[in-house]
């Protein structure tokens, strides 16, 4: 199902939220949270980071002089996430279909993407495709509490998983989990890619 109509619409909501301080705190918490992450990670300067699914706010990513990737399938949420830090690299692409090479990339950032994929096992190969050998993948994922079944009133299908479901996948998928952070409404992940043997 061609969902174009709903990502254009929701890029013009998401970038009023981001505008509007009452309503981007938890957003900000979000990405202030992956950031944290990211920074317990040791990255090499020439490294590149690829932000998958960035929506309509491109990250600041401080002190950080390696090569910075946005991605989204939306042309419209990268136009929007374009205005923060138009020096920076966007990409209109598939999070399922990563147009790079083979163990190009060092770390992959997705925040609120998860929960939109029926079959986020696709995705976790395509991230260990790309990922270089030790390469790091920070995600977030959608619990099945409260606040997030309320989600369900204003978004299309938004699929729920817990920590250990999603855990157990990336074990089974080529990762080794190093660290969760829980917040209110996700789960933060930071896992690295398995070595080959």
């Amino acid at each position: 199902m061609n969902l174009d109509w709903y990502w254009n619409l929701r890029a013009m909501y998401d970038w009023v939220v981001w505008r509007t301080p009452l309503l981007s705190r938890m957003t900000r918490l979000e990405y202030q949270s992956i950031l944290q992450l990211l920074g317990k990670v040791n990255l090499p300067g020439t490294a590149t980071v690829l932000h998958v699914a960035c929506g309509a706010k491109a990250i600041a990513w401080n002190n950080f002089a390696g090569n910075i990737i946005h991605l989204d399938r939306s042309r419209r949420m990268l136009n929007w996430s374009r205005r923060d830090k138009p020096d920076d690299r966007y990409l209109a692409a598939d999070s399922l279909a990563l147009p790079f090479q083979n163990e190009s990339i060092f770390a992959i950032v997705a925040v609120g993407l998860t929960e939109y994929l029926p079959r986020p096992e696709l995705w976790l190969q395509e991230c260990n495709r790309v990922l270089q050998p030790n390469g790091v993948l920070l995600f977030s994922i959608s619990q099945p509490n409260f606040g997030n079944r309320i989600r369900k009133l204003w978004s299309h299908e938004i699929y729920f998983r817990t920590e250990k479901q999603f855990s157990n996948l990336c074990l089974r998928n080529g990762f080794k989990v190093e660290m969760v952070s829980e917040l209110p409404i996700q789960v933060q992940f930071l896992v690295r890619k398995k070595q080959s043997v």
